[in-house]
């Protein structure tokens, strides 16, 4: 069986392999997978997409690092990490639309509220400073900010409502009541 992963940008030591951490973890997956005879590939760029789970060119894990290959390369399965365009016969193991649902925060709430804390986006100062008036009528202690294009907890604030609130700089934002856990 040969994985591949995509990725938009061309280049090996583009996103994500631009950070140490993503380099180590994509080798220790790529052994892993190695040691149970699974073949693992990085592909990138649409325009290297030929159709029918075939790429032009790569880089294969050799059982040590990835090694740049010149030529087809045909995958099993391929997980999108980027913006990959398939064709009908293409094997996508991540469905778009179930990769949106789980990193828009906002879109997650709408769809499972009964799962979520209390969620809205503000858009402006002014709908910051609404929210904020809400939030001590209701007396809310402590509230989530996060950003809505980020990851793995980059630019989320906790904390009392005005301390939160100051840190935003920048619009929209998702708030969130908090809910600590038990």
């Amino acid at each position: 069986m040969q994985i591949g992963v995509f990725f938009n940008a061309p280049e090996y030591d583009g996103y994500p392999f631009d950070d140490e951490e993503y380099v180590t973890t994509y080798h220790e997956l790529a052994h892993a997978l190695a040691d149970r005879g699974t073949d693992f590939c990085i592909v990138r760029s649409q325009p290297t997409y030929r159709g029918k789970n075939e790429f032009f060119g790569g880089w294969k894990f050799n059982g040590t690092t990835f090694q740049r290959y010149e030529g087809s390369i045909t995958l099993d399965v391929i997980f999108n990490k980027g913006n990959f365009i398939a064709d009908a016969s293409a094997r996508v193991i991540n469905d778009p639309e179930l990769e949106n649902l789980c990193t828009d925060k906002f879109l997650t709430y709408q769809t499972f509220p009964e799962l979520c804390p209390w969620t809205t986006v503000v858009k402006s100062q002014e709908e910051l400073e609404k929210y904020l008036a809400c939030a001590k009528e209701r007396h809310q202690n402590m509230i989530v900010a996060k950003p809505l294009d980020k990851e793995g907890g980059a630019g989320v604030f906790i904390g009392a409502p005005d301390e939160v609130t100051a840190q935003i700089q920048v619009f929209p934002y998702l708030l969130q009541e908090f809910e600590p856990w038990n």
